[in-house]
């Protein structure tokens, strides 16, 4: 009697669970990784990437078949309607919990973004970890490509643009919190990194495969798009970048190479200050550096340091000179005053509407590279 006693006690226990009635099988979702948004002829025109889980747990099993990726569109004046007339030849439900990136086009940009913004905030299931790109080719090109060995985009910079960011901090990737927040402010200055196909670098038995990579950054400074910067023409923003991780720094003298420095996370102090009425910055930035390369001549530690800080020193200033004659604020010296200087912010900007950047206010850059390895490096230091 105790015996069944004690089983009719646990199945009046297990009575009240309800399960799990209304989960769904990996088979019966949509799952969508990346979607994309275009402005064209007044209408919002929405990109949605589908990816097939289960080919995906194939592949990393071992198996050789490739991930299948799906792209599908629709056009809408309302983008909230363009996105409804995805659901309509969807099939299955469409599930926004696994979307890891959003891209805009460059006319979207140019148009704006905040509808977007508001939209997609409105969406439970979407993440403020979402990683942002702008373009200016072919959506669907950009959300069909993959990454190597047959792997989805999952696997590719569109998804997970942090692994190749530590080895190659030349753009710093933007998430869609930070987007969010720059967007209500408008002293602050929103550099998003710009994704395009590259073909000629990689071969599959001997035929070139494209892949995703940075082309350069759209920028919206003071609450306004100011346009594409190509990689070249950003040179020189990465150095003042605190979580960058590594770059490349070539160093010549007389027109020759000297050496490659790998710099290394930066710390940088920006120091504003008034002469008269007008507001000027002094800039502080530190490095470090671990010899990759050096050339055939003998050149001391020292002059390597030197010729390296000078280097660093000529691609800040010539970023900023470059962005202040686009209207761009890259080194984000606005945001400084805004939040230090908030009382001679609110005066002279928001009331009198006063534009103080020009080519001088930054007045100074002084930069320090310190050598921290020198590898096998010989040379004389006497």
């Amino acid at each position: 009697m105790r015996t069944l006693r004690a089983i009719l006690a646990v199945l009046l226990l297990l009575l009240p669970l309800t399960g799990c009635w209304s989960d769904k099988e990996v088979q019966d979702l949509n799952y969508t990784i990346a979607m994309g948004v275009d402005y064209v002829k007044d209408e919002y025109v929405v990109y949605v990437q589908f990816l097939d889980f289960i080919t995906v747990a194939k592949v990393e099993g071992g198996q050789s078949q490739s991930s299948k990726v799906w792209v599908g569109h629709a056009s809408d004046p309302d983008l909230t309607m363009a996105i409804a007339k995805l659901y309509q030849s969807s099939q299955q439900r469409v599930y926004w919990d696994h979307m890891g990136a959003l891209v805009f086009t460059g006319r979207l940009m140019e148009h704006g973004y905040k509808e977007v913004i508001d939209v997609v905030n409105r969406y439970r299931e979407s993440r403020y970890n979402i990683w942002v790109y702008g373009t200016n080719e072919e959506m669907e090109g950009i959300l069909s490509a993959t990454a190597f060995f047959g792997l989805s985009s999952v696997n590719s910079i569109l998804i997970e643009p942090t692994e190749a960011y530590k080895q190659y901090s030349s753009i710093r990737p933007i998430q869609w919190y930070e987007v969010i927040r720059d967007s209500q402010e408008a002293s602050t200055t929103t550099i998003i990194p710009s994704l395009a196909l590259k073909e000629r670098t990689w071969e599959e038995n001997k035929k070139p495969q494209k892949m995703l990579y940075m082309d350069g950054a759209h920028v919206y400074s003071n609450d306004t798009y100011r346009g594409k910067l190509t990689s070249a023409q950003l040179q020189g923003i990465q150095w003042q970048e605190k979580k960058m991780e590594r770059f490349p720094l070539v160093i010549r003298k007389g027109g020759r190479t000297q050496g490659v420095f790998m710099l290394q996370k930066p710390v940088k102090k920006v120091i504003p200050y008034w002469e008269g009425q007008t507001i000027k910055f002094r800039m502080e930035v530190k490095l470090g550096a671990v010899i990759q390369e050096v050339g055939n001549e003998a050149v001391s530690i020292e002059e390597l340091e030197q010729l390296a800080s000078e280097e660093v020193r000529r691609q800040l200033r010539q970023a900023y000179v470059r962005g202040v004659g686009r209207g761009m604020d890259l080194f984000r010296l606005r945001e400084i005053l805004y939040r230090n200087y908030n009382g001679w912010w609110k005066e002279q900007v928001q009331q009198h509407g006063v534009q103080f950047l020009n080519e001088a206010s930054l007045d100074s850059i002084h930069v320090t590279v310190d050598i921290i390895h020198k590898g096998r490096y010989m040379a004389d230091e006497s």
